[in-house]
């Protein structure tokens, strides 16, 4: 009888450990800081980004176009003339095209940022395989081939 009394006793005090933990679930959801809002503008580029499941929207085609630009005339980025300092008006082009595609990327993952902190784990783990790699891809491959 001590024994289980013991026993019980330590399961009470495991239990209030439990509850009062940091870890618990309600504890965590009650800590978040929810005062990200995204504004209309970043809602219709999500929505314009995964417009449907095989076809994307306006401005998806347009990042892809601007990326297909700088791909196909990535030898106007010619070292021996980045090295001796000479840029002429087409590489100052793709230079220009680069950093416009590296800001709208660099918008993209910071509000993909906001949207993993968001409690819908279910939401974060949808939107992750789509969102993510494929713009940090994109904009990986642009800065390793611009130098």
């Amino acid at each position: 009888m001590e024994t289980s009394l013991a026993t019980l006793k330590k399961e009470e005090e495991l239990a209030d450990v439990v509850d009062n933990n940091i870890d618990s679930l309600d504890c965590v959801m009650t800590d978040l800081d929810l005062t990200y809002v995204a504004d209309s503008d970043q809602i219709s580029m999500l929505v314009d980004m995964f417009y449907l499941p095989f076809e994307c929207g306006r401005r998806a085609c347009e990042l892809l176009e601007q990326f297909l630009w700088l791909y196909e005339n990535a030898l106007m980025m010619n070292e021996t003339k980045l090295i001796e300092g000479v840029i002429d008006i087409a590489q100052d082009e793709w230079l220009r095209k680069f950093d416009d595609l590296d800001a709208s990327i660099h918008v993209i993952n910071d509000f993909f940022k906001s949207v993993v902190d968001c409690p819908n784990k279910p939401l974060v783990s949808e939107l992750i395989r789509t969102f993510g790699m494929p713009t940090a891809a994109v904009l990986y491959f642009l800065v390793w081939r611009d130098g």
